[in-house]
């Protein structure tokens, strides 16, 4: 469930930075159209996992009987696991995408300029790109998981709710 959460987390966060209506990124910035594509495509293999966490939520077997629901059989744990698998390798392969267009940015800034990237200047920028990531990830998680984050949106979903049902009863 953790790691769902964090590769939805990062999905949401390089889509973001990476938005073709992005208009933080500079001009001279190479084509994010590849990193879009696959982005979605991650999106949609979290989504489809999403939905299949549901499935596997671990229940008593006194809770399936009385839900009159049937073990998951080693098929379906198995297509669960290539799932996941699966998922997390997309993932695997965005950041890497991200990281080879970010290399060929400082290239051609630098180049500008008659110098070259360092595998070791690269290597240092990429734990630096690499721990904010971390850092944000982990604020977000820790604030996530307040008590008061789940009670605002538990007051929020309540509100919501309540909306329609005061329009009923106006009518």
């Amino acid at each position: 469930m953790y790691k769902w959460a964090d590769q939805t987390y990062l999905m949401h966060s390089y889509r973001q930075m990476f938005a073709p209506d992005n208009d933080q990124l500079p001009a001279e910035f190479p084509s994010t159209r590849e990193i879009n594509i696959q982005i979605a495509k991650w999106e949609r293999l979290l989504e489809e996992r999403g939905h299949s966490i549901v499935v596997t939520v671990k229940v008593p077997a006194r809770g399936l009987k009385q839900l009159k629901a049937k073990k998951l059989t080693k098929k379906q744990l198995r297509d669960e696991g290539r799932l996941t698998a699966q998922c997390m390798q997309h993932g695997r392969n965005v950041q890497d995408l991200i990281i080879e267009t970010l290399r060929q940015y400082m290239n051609a800034q630098l180049a500008k300029e008659g110098r070259k990237i360092t595998r070791q200047s690269f290597a240092q920028f990429r734990r630096k790109f690499e721990a904010a990531m971390l850092e944000y990830r982990r604020g977000f998680f820790k604030y996530a998981c307040e008590q008061k984050f789940f009670e605002k949106s538990e007051k929020q979903a309540l509100l919501r709710l309540a909306s329609p049902l005061k329009q009923l009863n106006a009518i």
